[in-house]
């Protein structure tokens, strides 16, 4: 009796690697910006990594029932039996599906749900080849594999709240701030679910929480397998009087390999994701205030909020209603996507916070989350950065597509509350008060490719800028009569 022996990609084992060894693996699809890859296929790991640090739409999905059906029928012209063993049921509802469509095939297609993935799910593999070979039936080999369904755990540490934030269980900004006070929560996968078991400050507490979980878990091991102990001894006796050596010390030594092993791995992968943390953060603020934050620990914030006294600036995009009814929805994406990538440069190459975007505006502020000398004039080099830049890349849009819009940009200096605000279970880092209505309002009333600023501005940049002083004739909602505004000219 031939019995192939298949899984998918989310064991480890690529499709190149299940062909050197006879395992017939289906390839995981993956969502990138919505169009369909498959993993090890037509997308590489390194790829898939690349796609995940650039910040793109990446999500994943189970395979479609024709993918799997096609490879089931391609199998049994081959094979007698198929034992399919896909990820965790209690991870995916790829499992529950597959059972679903095995009902069809008379018990030719065995699909076994023994509550794994990754390692533990490639060793119930490695173990179906081994029943396979000696002779075991598809259904025995499913039982076999569901009886030690439970004998093995997965310790998790989440180093970075990069996905927890795409999820939308956490707002951007909270995930930066909780990346710098280093949270970190650690989930157990045993059997079919996936739960936090603790929650833990920092890299090294995550590291030794971790390592006692493993510990325990070892030690759990010991008490119930000290009988499988002693038969390994007698087995080691019994091939010595045949005249094969089997050292007693094997067995501890390797249990020790392993244990060390873990940890070595943990902390590489720590290592190795330290500098993936300081890019997540630097997404918000310049690399220097990452740097800087990072130095200093958790003394340079504080949770909450602190009046503090920084420069606002506003950005909205002229001409993009008008544009989004005339393009397709995927033009109109490219040529926002285009313009914000132009707002978030500006603002990080100018040592800027990046707070938000709201459609197609944004607000930065320059003061926070650290000091800043001369943020005002940061702030005034960034706006600057953003008209200009702004001009060439309408020219190329205006060939690309025939359209074109432009910024109408704001900023404001004054006294605002920044810090976490919101509620204990939804917050975000942002900064509200007069000082930032202020700045809307000056963004919201300029016209495109021009830079309004107000009076306090404009003092504090002194002599540096050239500006046209529009007195009160630009009526700002909700201020009084006598708000004096200024066109910024040119940076001198």
């Amino acid at each position: 009796m031939k019995v192939a022996i298949m899984t998918d990609t989310n064991s480890g084992i690529s499709v190149e690697e299940g062909a050197q060894t006879g395992v017939h693996v289906l390839p995981m699809p993956v969502l990138i910006n919505g169009k369909t890859y498959y993993e090890g296929v037509t997308l590489t790991h390194e790829e898939f990594y690349r796609c995940q640090g650039e910040g793109q739409a990446v999500s994943t999905s189970q395979p479609a029932p024709s993918d799997v059906l096609a490879m089931w029928d391609r199998l049994l012209e081959e094979y007698d039996q198929i034992v399919h063993i896909p990820m965790s049921s209690g991870l995916s509802a790829s499992c529950e599906t597959a059972i679903g469509l095995a009902e069809d095939y008379d018990g030719r297609v065995q699909v076994v749900n023994n509550h794994r993935i990754s390692v533990p799910q490639r060793n119930s593999v490695s173990d179906a080849q081994i029943l396979a070979g000696q002779g075991c039936s598809a259904k025995e080999i499913k039982a076999e594999l569901e009886r030690m369904a439970f004998d093995s755990i997965i310790y998790i540490g989440v180093d970075t709240l990069e996905y927890l934030k795409r999820g939308g269980r956490i707002t951007p900004a909270a995930a930066a701030m909780g990346t710098i006070l280093q949270l970190k929560p650690l989930l157990k996968i045993e059997g079919e679910r996936l739960d936090a078991f603790a929650k833990v400050r920092g890299r090294k507490a995550c590291q030794q929480k971790l390592v006692d979980a493993m510990r325990r878990s070892v030690e759990e091991f010991h008490k119930i397998d000290t009988p499988l102990c002693i038969g390994a001894a007698g087995f080691c006796r019994l091939m010595y009087d045949r005249g094969l050596v089997l050292h007693l010390l094997w067995i501890p030594l390797g249990v020790t390999a392993l244990y060390v092993g873990c940890i070595a791995f943990n902390y590489m992968q720590a290592s190795l994701e330290k500098r993936r943390i300081t890019n997540t953060f630097e997404r918000y603020v310049a690399p220097e205030i990452v740097r800087e934050i990072l130095r200093e620990g958790t003394g340079g914030l504080e949770l909450g909020g602190k009046l503090t006294r920084i420069a606002v600036l506003f950005v909205d995009v002229r001409g993009f209603t008008p544009m989004s009814e005339r393009l397709k929805p995927t033009q109109v994406v490219e040529i926002l996507n285009c313009y914000l990538s132009l707002i978030s440069d500006c603002i990080l190459k100018n040592g800027g916070t990046l707070d938000k975007f709201v459609g197609d505006a944004a607000m930065a502020f320059w003061g926070a989350p650290l000091p800043q000398e001369d943020y005002v004039m940061h702030a005034l080099k960034a706006a600057a950065d953003m008209a200009e830049g702004s001009r060439a890349l309408s020219q190329e849009l205006l060939k690309r597509y025939g359209r074109t819009v432009s910024f109408g940009i704001g900023v404001h200096v004054g006294e605002a509350v920044v810090g976490n605000i919101g509620s204990a279970k939804r917050m975000d880092y942002t900064a509200i008060g007069d000082t930032v209505n202020t700045a809307a309002r000056l963004g919201a009333n300029a016209p495109a490719g021009t830079i309004y600023i107000s009076r306090a501005v404009a003092d504090e940049a002194g002599e540096r800028i050239r500006t046209t002083s529009l007195g009160d004739t630009v009526k700002l909602k909700g201020k009084k009569e006598g708000f004096e505004v200024l066109c910024l000219e040119e940076i001198l």
